[in-house]
C-alpha cells in the first residue's frame, strides 16, 4: 500500500500533535503534583536591629501558616506587631519577610484587608494582609478556609491592641 504526500505529511503532522499534546499534559501534570516553596520577598522589609533581637524571644502568639519537608511560615506577634518568618535552609533571603506595626495591624481591621483564597491546589491556597500578597498557607493546618481566616484576623487583632488608636 502505497501513500501519497498529502496523506504522508498528514499522519506525521497527527503523530507530531499527539505526541506534543502528551508532553504538555504531563508536565501540567507533574507541575500541579510539585510541592509548592513560598517564594521569599525580593528585598525583604529593613528590619530595625532592636526588633530583630527582640524576635528572637517571642512574648506572644505563634501560628504556623505553611509548612513542608523543607519550608515554614510562621507569623508571630508581639509588641512589635505581626512578623512573617520564613525558614528554608536553602534560601538565602529566609528569616524575617515583613512585619506590620499595631497601627497598620488595626487599618487593616478596620478596613478588613484580610483575605483568603483556597485555590485550586489540594494543599495550599495563598493569603493577602493588607499590602502583603499571595502568601502560601497549608490547608492541612486548618480545618476550613474559615477557620484559617478568624486565625488570621485573630493574629492581625493581637497585633492591632499594642496600638494607641486601638478600637477593639
Amino acid at each position: 500500500m502505497f501513500y501519497t504526500l498529502p496523506e504522508w505529511v498528514q499522519m506525521v503532522t497527527q503523530i507530531a500533535t499527539t505526541i506534543t499534546a502528551i508532553m504538555v499534559a504531563r508536565y501540567a501534570y507533574l507541575q500541579y503534583l510539585k510541592t509548592p516553596i513560598q517564594k521569599p520577598e525580593q528585598k525583604p522589609e529593613s528590619i530595625p536591629e532592636p526588633i530583630l533581637e527582640k524576635s528572637k524571644t517571642i512574648l506572644g502568639a505563634k501560628l504556623v501558616v505553611f509548612q513542608t519537608s523543607k519550608q515554614k511560615t510562621t507569623l508571630i506577634v508581639d509588641d512589635t506587631g505581626l512578623t512573617c518568618l520564613l525558614e528554608d535552609p536553602n534560601l538565602k533571603n529566609s528569616g524575617i519577610q515583613w512585619t506590620i506595626n499595631p497601627d497598620e495591624a488595626n487599618e487593616i481591621l478596620k478596613n478588613n484587608q484580610i483575605d483568603v483564597n483556597v485555590g485550586y491546589k489540594p494543599n495550599t491556597g495563598t493569603f493577602d494582609i493588607g499590602r502583603r500578597k499571595n502568601w502560601l498557607y497549608s490547608k492541612k493546618l486548618f480545618g476550613s478556609e474559615l477557620a484559617f481566616l478568624e486565625s488570621l484576623k485573630n493574629m492581625v487583632g493581637n497585633a492591632a491592641q499594642y496600638s494607641p488608636n486601638y478600637t477593639g
